[in-house]
């Protein structure tokens, strides 16, 4: 019949869909029913996407730590999830991969981060513990399947624990949600490859301040491989700590960052309608601007000046 007819086109076309990956997200599935010919109607339209989206890798403000397991088509611009909800599969599948980054080193009791330094053909697995001993969530981190077999779950070894314990792990349930935020951050930009556009929405949610500024130093260490960031956030920390490695980039000769590959962008509402304005850089990291967007000052900036204006006055 004819309703038995379009309902076998569909299953196939949703069965073409799903086997491409990206394209049954860019295709809305309420619109298969259309025309037999949707593939073909649309094909230039998601081919033209396809060719803008092939090397943006997304990940969300809210980072899940309930985690999933997907049996599902893996989606490349969203490989962890929106929001990370697929972070344990994803890394425990990649773990022994090689992959080609900077690392941080720990010499004379600090961490030093040498974006010039590409260590070539590490473990995923070494660089991401090491990057997560830099930010101080863990030393170390292990995934597994649970018992159902159908299930991944996560633990980790914490940093500096002097407390006594039967297992040098503790699961991930039973830790401050700062892994939770910042491990698929680290993940996703270690796994993304030379080229690739990394957008990333408030990476400092749930972060304390020096760790906001650590963020900082690893995007910076992570753009020296190539990679590129559109970065949405409302991190004084994060902001400053970018203009201060142009000015140190540039009072050290180095090339590797310079104010022209920094560019920030301040959004602010103008009659209901959201305009955007470029804040440029000079050389040593302060703002070639005249005229400030509103609220460009932080209320922790506005008590540090009545801070400064009241101890004048003594």
């Amino acid at each position: 019949s004819k309703n038995t007819s379009n309902k076998n086109s569909n299953k196939e076309i949703n069965k073409d869909l799903t086997e491409e990956g990206l394209r049954s997200v860019l295709v809305a599935s309420s619109d298969l029913g259309n025309t037999q010919n949707l593939k073909l109607k649309n094909s230039e339209f998601i081919e033209d996407t396809l060719g803008v989206l092939k090397n943006i890798k997304y990940l969300g403000p809210l980072r899940s730590s309930n985690q999933k397991t997907r049996d599902s088509v893996i989606v490349e611009q969203i490989p962890l999830g929106r929001d990370a909800e697929y972070f344990y599969q994803y890394f425990h599948n990649r773990k022994d991969s090689n992959i080609n980054c900077i690392l941080p080193e720990y010499q004379n009791n600090e961490w030093i981060v040498d974006s010039t330094n590409i260590h070539d053909e590490i473990r995923l697995s070494d660089a991401a513990n090491r990057w997560f001993e830099y930010f101080g969530i863990a030393k170390s981190f292990h995934t597994s399947l649970d018992s159902s077999g159908n299930m991944m779950i996560g633990s980790v070894e914490p940093v500096d624990l002097t407390i006594p314990m039967e297992t040098s792990y503790i699961s991930t349930k039973n830790i401050g949600v700062g892994f939770s935020q910042i491990a698929p951050i680290i993940v996703l930009c270690l796994t993304a490859q030379s080229g690739d556009l990394i957008i990333l929405e408030e990476p400092e949610s749930n972060l304390h301040p020096d760790a906001q500024r650590m963020l900082g130093e690893f995007f910076v260490a992570m753009e020296s491989s190539n990679k590129r960031f559109i970065i949405e956030t409302h991190s004084d920390h994060l902001i400053n700590r970018l203009r201060l490695k142009v000015a140190e980039a540039v009072s050290s000769s180095d090339q590797s960052l310079s104010s022209d590959k920094v560019g920030i962008y301040f959004a602010e509402k103008d009659n209901g309608e959201t305009k955007y304005k470029l804040a440029k850089l000079d050389e040593d990291g302060t703002y070639d601007m005249s005229d400030y967007p509103v609220g460009f000052f932080n209320q922790a900036t506005k008590d540090a000046l009545k801070l400064i204006a009241l101890r004048n006055k003594k």
